[in-house]
């Protein structure tokens, strides 16, 4: 999928009152991990409660899979939210250019992780377990946080407001656009020529 600079593109004006997961509800993704970092957030931050929207396909019925049913499913309610399997660019966009972060939980080798891509697009910064490309999308403390651990993340959630959300979206042009991705194959060409 590519992702074109206008399709996606930040809120003026974010209301960051939630934290975001977005991605397939499976247990390597680390959902639950997202669920006890943002509980953990509020229980430190009770001046401000902040919610986790959750948005993605889980599981439920399919063969030996019970990680929505056991593990997500008994948690939802009050400061985590169900915001169902988001469709559409439109909605893509308002759901990621609103949150205060992207949550990136997971705890397997994250081969790319095109939402992150998606979420800098929309200008919202990243809170990520080192694991996988992670680390190569996320420019640690310039387009969000990179921690080692899932005990770290609650304090990552806590220095987010130090990311600009407009060097993500600077970050986003200069390394993942269409635009880029053209040019660069049109350099490489001519320079085999």
């Amino acid at each position: 999928k590519i992702i074109t600079c206008r399709l996606l593109r930040p809120s003026k004006q974010p209301t960051g009152d939630y934290f975001a997961y977005m991605g397939r509800i499976v247990e390597p993704k680390g959902v639950h991990l997202a669920i006890g970092a943002v509980r953990e957030y509020n229980r430190q931050h009770q001046d401000e409660l902040v919610k986790l929207k959750i948005a993605g396909k889980h599981y439920a019925g399919h063969s030996k899979d019970l990680y929505w049913q056991e593990q997500i499913l008994p948690e939802l309610g009050g400061e985590i939210e169900y915001a169902g399997f988001i469709r559409g660019d439109e909605e893509k966009r308002r759901f990621l250019a609103n949150a205060r972060a992207l949550i990136m939980p997971s705890t397997f080798a994250e081969p790319f992780g095109l939402v992150m891509a998606e979420a800098l697009a929309c200008g919202t910064p990243i809170v990520g377990l080192n694991s996988g490309a992670v680390a190569e999308v996320v420019r640690d403390g310039e387009t969000g946080l990179v921690v080692k651990d899932a005990s770290e993340l609650v304090g990552a959630l806590g220095r987010i407001s130090e990311i600009d959300r407009g060097q993500c979206r600077a970050d986003f042009e200069g390394r993942f656009t269409l635009e880029r991705m053209v040019r660069e194959h049109a350099e490489l060409y001519k320079s085999l020529v």
